[in-house]
């Protein structure tokens, strides 16, 4: 770790836990430990904590008929996770699984030849360290799901409703353009980012003069555009999914959360899933489901849990000598966002961007502004994003810069240095340009039939 990078974290170490009080974030508390029985039977067993295992996890519960037990790997969300002037310093926390892709000489330069691959491991998931921003994608990403499945229930016309009922949105300008496409009561705040953009004018205005839309928003009617972005982010906490909805039903007498829990085997009978082997504390432990088991471990975890279980590619999982239960390409058709980088040095710094120059100045709120944009190489189409841009602004000399450029996004110590050097006195806008719609796949492979290591 970088001297740099030292006096980020310990910068962070003092905030002081009079503030948290002030904050209201020493009243959170999370679901308790589950107390554990082998050969314990629930009605449904939920793999993962994540956005989409707090969100069912949550639905089920609240029919009290439902016994249901939930499994995560990770543990508490770390008390910095709920407030939005430290999310930089979240990814490759202890809330990270931390996986890497496979050294390839041709490709992230800037990263020693290999990416960093965010992914959750705490309750609430990726949702939990990323940049929590809430943007729905183009309705005809949901149409093509459609098409693909043969499901009409995909189309971005029936999704719709359930984005309304999940959103709580207080924002009287996007309420009164966009009446129809938000919600005002569901579980998870939504807002806009507190900046005086009146005074960064020049930034909109720019991507403007360069032929782009400026919109108010891209999760109503029209999807291409630039925008000031909406964050899942209200009363001074972030809005994760274990926040918004795990927290809220921590207490039901049928709800069972087990932290720190790794599932090492999905047990099939006559090719039905009927149990669930998990590992807490070195003590193997077997959970039995009456009604349903629902994988939602992500992307990395999920093709991991089915291979060892026996569901897979047939020679792979002989070469691990694994019993074949279903020969299935699980694993295959990985997909990420290729991204590149480009940093501007403002000719000066602007006195709108003063108030973001101190890592703890603003906890509670993002701690740069962001303008995001999507749009189409075909100029006439205004629905179909072919990429995407996140445009950071960010003030002179600030430990964000630190937060961002090594931890955050990885790149080498000597990139960042640079960057640094570079826009000393001086603002800089970390424009991130992002292909949303790549043709190059992925795969997850097993390394080895341990899911973790039991000590």
């Amino acid at each position: 770790m970088g001297s740099a990078t030292s006096t980020t974290a310990l910068q962070l170490a003092q905030i002081p836990i009079a503030l948290l009080t002030y904050l209201g974030l020493d009243g959170v508390s999370w679901p308790e430990q589950a107390v554990l029985k082998n050969n314990t039977s629930y009605d449904y067993i939920v793999i993962g904590a994540g956005s989409a295992g707090s969100v069912v996890a949550t639905r089920l519960a609240e029919d009290q008929q439902n016994s249901v037990l939930v499994l995560e790997a990770g543990g508490d969300p770390p008390i910095i996770a709920l407030l939005a002037g430290l999310f930089v310093a979240l990814p490759h926390s202890i809330a990270d699984y931390n996986y890497t892709s496979t050294i390839d000489p041709y490709a992230a330069r800037g990263q020693d030849n290999y990416t960093m691959l965010t992914a959750g491991k705490t309750l609430g998931g990726s949702d939990t360290i990323n940049h929590f921003l809430h943007i729905r994608g183009s309705p005809s990403d949901f149409d093509g799901w459609a098409e693909i499945s043969g499901d009409d229930s995909w189309k971005y016309t029936n999704i719709l409703k359930y984005f309304i009922k999940s959103e709580r949105v207080d924002d009287k300008e996007i309420l009164k353009e966009h009446p129809d496409y938000h919600g005002t009561t569901g579980p998870m705040g939504l807002t806009r980012q507190e900046v005086d953009y009146d005074e960064l004018e020049d930034y909109p205005k720019a991507f403007g003069e360069a032929g782009n839309p400026i919109i108010l928003d891209l999760n109503a009617n029209q999807s291409i555009g630039y925008t000031q972005p909406q964050y899942m982010l209200a009363d001074r906490k972030r809005q994760t999914p274990a926040y918004s909805y795990l927290q809220k039903v921590k207490d039901y007498p049928n709800l069972h959360v087990s932290k720190n829990t790794r599932v090492t085997k999905i047990i099939f009978e006559h090719n039905v899933a009927v149990a669930v082997e998990a590992v807490y504390k070195n003590k193997k432990y077997t959970f039995k489901a009456d009604k349903e088991i629902i994988l939602s471990a992500g992307a990395f975890n999920t093709p991991q849990i089915l291979m060892l279980s026996g569901i897979g590619p047939e020679n792979h999982l002989k070469s691990k000598n694994i019993e074949v239960i279903s020969n299935l390409p699980v694993g295959e058709n990985l997909m990420d966002q290729v991204t590149v980088t480009i940093v501007y040095k403002t000719k000066k710094y602007l006195t709108p961007l003063l108030g973001f120059t101190r890592l703890d100045a603003n906890l509670t709120k993002i701690p740069f502004p962001v303008i995001v944009g999507t749009a189409s190489l075909n100029k006439s189409d205004v629905t179909n994003a072919d990429y995407q841009t996140y445009n950071l602004l960010f003030a002179h000399d600030t430990p964000l810069l630190t937060l961002a450029c090594r931890p955050a996004f990885g790149y080498r110590d000597d990139i960042c240095n640079g960057w640094k050097k570079q826009v000393r006195l001086r603002d800089s806008l970390f424009n991130l340009i992002v292909n949303v719609q790549p043709k190059s796949r992925g795969t997850v492979r097993l390394r080895s039939t341990r899911s973790f290591k039991e000590s």
